[in-house]
């Protein structure tokens, strides 16, 4: 039976025999004693000793026999070995060497510019690292480049040790190139250090520069620091007025503040346009609740933000912001469900026609827009006005169109339409639609809007009109009538705005101008 003993070797204890302990402990001191004038002996000697622990670990041996330690020692090689091969035996070992011995990924801290995922990679495949980074940057532009670099940043060992370092370039782990490796370190530290020193005597010039680049660099941050509270100031300013323009619309009965297009407009005072909208009032409640935390939320984290650039007062705990994200949230909700209501108002769409014959005695009709002080002669879009003495909604959803009359008369035909919950009430809907025209002599003043009953809803309701012009009559657009036609048939294909200000007679073939410079 051999006597056993327990050793540490590169901090992993061994059990090993007596005379197998021998063998081991007389060629580590062979090794020392082959390296001791050699820069870096310490270091040579210890990564050598960790090798032999790697390899006797992977070899799972439980008592260390003198056979293995026969194996180790030609994988590692002897050090009277070391001076005696010519160049022609080296070259020899080094192609068995790159039959032999696989690489290993790793990844590269040496020649790192971010984690050393792409100098490994390169250093695997044999190849200049500049040439996987590109590829990298490519994959960046291309997307998914971050992600791929991450993963293989993850999940790449990093060449830590010596024998990883070999292993990464595909070299024999052994002693000789154990030493090599670390006296190529020490050259390396040796070079850096030098650098250092040669770029000392430009630290007083670049000191100069720093200076100045400090004195500039802290201009800027004053200036910026000023914008910022500029900025915070015209954002409280804009927070106080949008806070004060949704409590006037939302729940005011007076003068609105808002102006378009010269009217008085309540975009969202309920008491006038939520009964227009849905007709159950019991969802006036909820209606402006969603809507004061959908706007509200928003714009009291705008003040917030102003109070905070002004005053640098901490940001908000997690618990207020986790509030303010749930209220806004249900304001969306009421909101949704309000909406689902809304729709069931809009389902279906139905129309009102009437023809009135206009009692003309002359060959020629002056059209018009009426003046009124609702809305301007030259309205291009759809508007709205709610006039609080009657209680009604007025639009402008009006246009007219013109076209050849079957006899010989002037009509004009007004086509009311609108939406409801069913057709029936589509129909009844469209009949509650005013409209007003007046024909004095030769000329017919239209209204340029709509009006609907009291308390009626808006249904999307819209006017059309189509006036009916016999063979061989004339009609004169004027110039506020620019907005107010639409797509009108005519022989030179001239464009609606293009076609007022002067006299169209129809023929039978279609509108002809009588008066257009060709």
């Amino acid at each position: 039976m051999n006597k056993t003993v327990n050793i540490n070797l590169g901090g992993i204890i061994f059990h090993i025999d007596e005379d197998a302990f021998e063998k081991l402990n007389a060629y580590l001191r062979s090794i020392k004693t082959h390296y001791q004038n050699e820069e870096g002996c310490d270091e040579i000697a210890a990564d050598i000793e960790a090798r032999i622990a790697e390899l006797l670990q992977e070899r799972n041996i439980q008592i260390i026999s003198h056979n293995d330690v026969d194996s180790i020692i030609s994988i590692m090689g002897e050090p009277e070995s070391y001076e005696e091969n010519t160049e022609q035996e080296s070259n020899e070992h080094s192609s068995e060497t790159s039959r032999k011995n696989k690489k290993r990924i790793y990844r590269d801290k040496d020649n790192e510019i971010i984690g050393g995922v792409c100098s490994g990679i390169a250093s695997y495949f044999d190849l200049d690292p500049v040439i996987i980074r590109l590829l990298f940057v490519l994959g960046l532009f291309m997307g998914g480049g971050v992600l791929v670099y991450i993963i293989l940043w993850a999940i790449i060992p990093e060449a830590k040790t010596t024998a990883e370092k070999l292993q990464m370039k595909g070299e024999a782990v052994n002693a000789e190139n154990i030493k090599k490796t670390i006296q190529q370190e020490f050259e390396n530290l040796k070079s850096t250090i030098e650098k250092v020193d040669a770029s000392n005597h430009k630290n007083k010039v670049k000191s100069m520069f720093q200076s100045i680049a400090t004195f500039i660099f802290s201009l800027i941050t004053y200036l910026f620091k000023f914008i910022g509270k500029f900025l915070g100031i015209i954002l409280l300013l804009m927070g106080v007025i949008l806070s004060f323009m949704i409590v006037a619309n939302l729940f005011g009965t007076g003068d609105s503040i808002i102006h378009i297009n010269g009217n008085n407009i309540h975009p969202f005072n309920l008491s006038h346009y939520f009964p227009l909208i849905i007709d159950n009032p019991n969802l006036q409640g909820i209606t402006a609740l969603g809507i004061f935390l959908f706007i509200g939320i928003p714009v009291f984290q705008i003040i917030w933000l102003s109070v905070r650039i002004l005053f640098s007062i901490p940001k908000q705990s997690t618990s207020t912001r986790s509030i303010m994200a749930g209220s806004w949230i249900i304001g969306i909700g009421c909101l949704i469900y309000v909406s689902t209501q809304a729709t069931s108002n809009f389902q279906n769409e139905s129309y009102n026609v009437k023809i009135v014959e206009l009692d003309l005695y002359t060959d020629t009709l002056n059209l018009e827009v009426s003046d009124n002080e609702y809305f301007n002669t030259h309205q291009e879009n759809v508007s709205f006005y709610f006039d609080e003495e009657l209680e009604t909604l007025l639009s402008t959803n009006v246009e007219l169109d013109i076209k050849q009359a079957t006899g010989e008369d002037f009509e004009l035909k007004i086509k009311k339409v609108s939406n409801g919950k069913s057709q029936k009430q589509a129909k009844i809907n469209a009949s509650k639609i005013n409209y007003d025209f007046v024909l004095e002599d030769n000329l017919l003043y239209f209204d340029n809007y709509l009006s609907l009953e009291e308390e009626q809803g808006f249904r999307f309701q819209s006017l059309e009109l189509t006036l009916y012009v016999p063979e061989g009559k004339t009609i004169y657009l004027d110039q506020n009538l620019k907005y107010f036609i639409y797509n009108i048939d005519n022989v030179t294909d001239t464009y609606d705005k293009n076609m007022v200000n002067q006299y169209w007679k129809m023929e039978r073939n279609g509108l002809t101008c009588t008066d257009c410079n060709d």
